[in-house]
């Protein structure tokens, strides 16, 4: 009995190789005479490269018709459309081959294009830069890839920006063989634009309604669009207050064209604290801890603090922040600190007390009205003095980026004046400019990074 099972060895394992082989096999089709893009267009029309390599000639011979449509379909997208073709199957070791050999001609070229919108007022401002960014299809071989794309852009406009019984009332690509010419032709209509019903928002833990309310830009009547609601996640966000923030348009419960939205808000935990230890070879160890009030009382003001120590330089800050009436862009800001160093040379005792108002333009340019005191208590070569300046100052700033994480472009631009005089408090007269500037801008697989710093005093 042993002895017939490893009989049957040497042919059962000739049959799983066999099996396995016909499992690998994948049918072989060429395709000749055709670049690399109508090669492409073609391979990704056939629907020939399905069957089994066991499928016998006969009935592959019975789908030639259906390839020759299939190439032809294929060449006509990007304008061939005296494209000539011949197909040959053959049995090849393990499974069928196709060899496709095409004679593409000529491509046929757009001789005109016509996108008509409605003369309403609100239309051209919603779409008409839709239009103008949308790729040139006029003087350009026909490609019906594109003519979908025009397409898909504005049926994608509409939906984002609440158009939402849009339709083409006509939307064709006449081709004419005598001259060898192509007419696109688009009549697009948006219908009318839904608008942003009631702003449901549930009430949140630890936050008063009217300061909640002071957060939500959002506003009944307002006409729809995704990029608003995509901009009020955002600010939120920035908001650091929550750790969840849900915005749903309730399309579903539309009527008389407004779309009620649901605003869920989660707040993050109140009280937040690290702590941490390191060594530098200036400060030797260190030790540092900070505590953060996230949401101090229901009208959002916020207190941090850190303390370091070390055995030679150690400091303490406090923060305070209070929203104003548009907290989104508004706010005061009121810090303290000491700092005290302890080094072979000099030994110093520094306070520091700053206010500063903030504000953020609608253009996104950031502005900061601020006044820092200082008062430096020195021991230099064994000789005490103290140094007091109390500094008026102004900055403006501003970030562009694809991405504020890991951006590819973008640019960041800082400027700042600030002085102090002996006249009042201060113990030095002085003004200070400084300016500074980052800009990145892809190239390839990389980026190109500049960077430059100007200041006087």
């Amino acid at each position: 009995m042993i002895n017939r099972i490893l009989s049957l060895l040497p042919a059962s394992l000739l049959l799983a190789e066999s099996l396995a082989s016909a499992q690998t096999s994948t049918p072989v089709i060429e395709i000749v005479g055709a670049d690399d893009q109508l090669a492409d267009n073609i391979r990704n029309h056939l629907r020939i490269g399905r069957e089994a390599c066991d499928t016998p000639l006969a009935r592959l011979e019975r789908l030639r018709s259906q390839v020759t449509a299939n190439v032809v379909r294929a060449g006509q997208a990007l304008g061939y459309y005296r494209l000539s073709e011949s197909t040959r199957f053959e049995q090849g070791e393990g499974c069928w081959q196709l060899q496709i050999t095409v004679t593409p001609g000529d491509r046929m070229m757009v001789s005109e294009v016509s996108i008509d919108l409605p003369e309403r007022a609100g239309i051209q401002e919603v779409f008409g830069d839709v239009v103008a960014d949308l790729p040139e299809l006029a003087d350009a071989p026909l490609h019906h890839g594109r003519y979908e794309s025009v397409k898909n852009a504005l049926s994608a406009a509409a939906v984002e920006n609440g158009f939402f019984g849009a339709s083409f009332e006509r939307a064709e690509i006449r081709v004419d063989m005598d001259a060898y010419t192509a007419a696109i032709d688009i009549a697009f209509e948006p219908g009318t634009r839904y608008n942003f019903g009631e702003i449901r928002v549930q009430p949140v833990p630890g936050f008063s309604t009217a300061f909640i309310d002071s957060l939500i830009l959002l506003a009944p009547g307002q006409p729809y669009s995704s990029s608003d609601l995509l901009e009020q996640r955002a600010q939120l966000d920035d908001t650091q207050y929550f750790r969840q923030i849900t915005i749903t348009p309730q399309l579903s419960s539309a009527t008389n064209q407004s779309v009620p939205v649901d605003v869920i808000l989660v707040p993050r935990l109140r009280h937040a604290y690290s702590t941490g230890i390191g060594f530098t070879t200036d400060t030797g160890p260190r030790v540092r801890a900070a505590y953060e009030n996230r949401y101090i009382n229901t009208r959002g003001h916020r207190f941090d603090s850190d303390l370091a120590l070390s055995s030679v330089r150690s400091q303490a800050n406090m923060g305070y922040t209070i929203p104003l009436n548009e907290p989104l862009t508004t706010n005061l800001k009121f810090n303290t600190g000491y700092i005290t160093e302890n080094t072979d040379t000099y030994d110093s005792d520094r306070f520091k007390l700053e206010a500063a108002y903030l504000r953020e333009s609608s253009s996104g340019w950031l502005e900061t009205w601020s006044v820092d005191y200082l008062r430096d208590d020195y021991v230099l070569d064994a000789q005490e003095d103290t140094s007091t300046l109390a500094m008026p100052g102004y900055s403006l700033a501003k970030t562009a980026t694809d991405d504020f994480i890991n951006p590819s472009k973008g640019w960041r631009l800082f400027g700042q004046i600030r002085g102090a005089t002996d006249s009042v408090i201060s113990t030095t007269s002085f003004v200070q400019l400084y300016a500074s500037g980052k800009g990145i801008i892809s190239i390839g697989p990389g980026r190109f990074l500049t960077r430059f710093k100007a200041g006087t005093t």
